[in-house]
């Protein structure tokens, strides 16, 4: 029953199933009542505590203060709708909690963690058959928004969530050793990069460029004796596709990258002449670039004046009118320099964590969590996607993963015992590795093929998807105005 809930719950948080809510109870009331029962009915007295929780706790009561301060200090604001989502996003992270202290066993871990990994495949294929389906073969600067909704700020986060937990992906891809399991994630590693691509979201690519990169240098030795043949293969394959990459990737998606889509006439009353040349009257930035700049300060403005308390949960979209498109501008103006160092720490720590798993039976976990962080980081220097209920619950599921690997690593610590049963290191035969060298280029083979017949498959012409330009959603709560930023 436990192992069904946590699936359910994996898989709902980013796809948002349309589950129906009955009576008149919204789902993750549901779940919370059932993780509540599963917490209180079988916690693990073993557990032991991994070294981020304590800047878990602190930011969530930093967050809570933001909050608080907010209702009593702000007027005009609809505390109602404020109010109940903040309910929403603060109880996200007590999926962590639960489940951190009640999973038991390993296979148990591997169950979740497999589902997890599915239901980012399932992410990264949605949002890439939307965005073939949207003008064909990636034309017409058309953005996919995957299963997270319409327009483009859905895109900025599909794009957001799988620049963060793509690498993930990656490093499972590096360290299973069974080939069906390899070729699996091998696909879902091509559906989520192919998915990034169709959001058209830079700050996505750029994140997700990073922490491959930075996934490779940190764990370059871990990944190389887990498979020396594929870390060779992967790695050169990187380096040619970085060098020739203007060569394969779509004109369409050359052209976002390099910001050559002209805005209307409207919108050029957004631009910042910070950004603009006295003499020419030309600008130094595209006008996406420069609005966010503009938005940015204007964030900044808010933490300025309130330096140490920030101005309360929410009001930067309210007073603004606008996003910030920065989740750490976002978190200066709602909860100060506290909430900044705070937030600050967790990162930190939790790429800390992931470098103690390193070298354990759970290095996949240890590797993909460090990758994680540089896209997590990244992604936040552009979005606000962390107060982002489809993104921010698949985080607190994956800390809950590295809190139950370090337990039980911890735990064969101090017994004096490995766990595994296997020895760390097993030499592998001639024969054994001439194997595993036909299986990679097979792999190779295989996932090639299968890329190359999804690049240029034309489906039909479809509707639904937000262009990159001349799209104006409803502001969020608070001032009416138009959102200034696209991508």
């Amino acid at each position: 029953m436990k192992k069904y809930v946590f699936m359910a719950l994996i898989f709902y948080l980013p796809l948002q199933l349309k589950l129906p809510n009955w009576p008149h109870f919204p789902v993750i009331n549901i779940f919370a009542v059932l993780l509540l029962g599963i917490f209180l009915s079988g916690r693990n007295d073993r557990f032991v505590k991994p070294v981020f929780e304590t800047p878990v706790i602190v930011f969530l009561l930093v967050w809570l203060t933001s909050f608080i301060y907010a209702c009593i200090f702000t007027d005009g604001m609809p505390r109602i709708e404020i109010a109940r989502e903040f309910k929403r996003l603060y109880l996200l992270p007590f999926i962590y909690f639960v489940m951190s202290r009640t999973i038991k066993d390993r296979n148990e871990l591997k169950w979740l963690f497999w589902t997890f990994l599915a239901c980012l495949t399932l992410c990264g294929q949605n949002t890439y058959y939307n965005g073939v389906l949207a003008g064909a073969n990636f034309a017409l600067h058309k953005r996919s928004s995957g299963p997270f909704g319409w327009g483009w700020q859905a895109s900025d986060i599909a794009g957001g969530f799988l620049a963060t937990f793509t690498p993930v992906l990656i490093s499972y891809f590096f360290f299973v050793r069974k080939p069906l399991f390899k070729l699996g994630s091998a696909i879902g590693v091509g559906l989520c990069g192919l998915g990034v691509l169709c959001t058209y979201s830079r700050g996505s690519m750029m994140a997700l460029l990073f922490a491959c990169v930075g996934l490779i240098i940190v764990g370059g030795r871990d990944l190389a004796r887990a498979s020396k043949i594929n870390f060779l293969v992967i790695l050169i394959g990187l380096i040619m596709g970085g060098v020739m990459w203007k060569a394969w990737v779509p004109q369409s998606i050359i052209a976002r990258v390099e910001g050559t889509i002209v805005a209307d006439e409207e919108e050029r009353q957004y631009m910042d002449s910070a950004f603009t040349d006295s003499d020419t009257g030309e600008s130094n930035l595209d006008l996406s670039s420069q609005l966010r700049m503009h938005a940015w300060r204007q964030g900044l403005s808010f933490f300025y004046t309130h330096p140490l308390t920030g101005i309360g949960f929410r009001q930067v979209q309210y007073q603004l009118g606008h996003d910030p498109h920065n989740g750490f501008v976002l978190i200066g103006g709602e909860m100060g320099i506290v909430g900044i160092l705070t937030f600050a720490w967790l990162i930190l720590a939790v790429t800390r964590q992931g470098f103690q798993l390193m070298g354990t039976e759970f290095n996949y976990l240890g590797v993909g969590a460090v990758g994680m962080m540089i896209g997590f980081t990244t992604v936040n220097m552009f979005y606000s996607n962390f107060f982002r209920d489809t993104v921010v619950g698949s985080f607190w599921i994956m800390l809950a993963f590295l809190a139950v690997a370090n337990s039980f690593v911890r735990q064969e610590g101090a017994s004096g015992s490995d766990g595994s049963g296997e020895p760390a290191e097993k030499k592998m035969t001639y024969a054994e590795y001439r194997k595993r060298y036909f299986q990679s280029i097979v792999l190779a083979l295989a996932a090639t093929g299968i890329l190359t017949a999804a690049m240029f498959s034309r489906p039909p012409e479809h509707t639904g998807v937000a262009a990159v330009s001349g799209a104006a959603p409803a502001s969020p709560v608070g001032n009416p105005g138009k959102e200034l930023i696209a991508g």
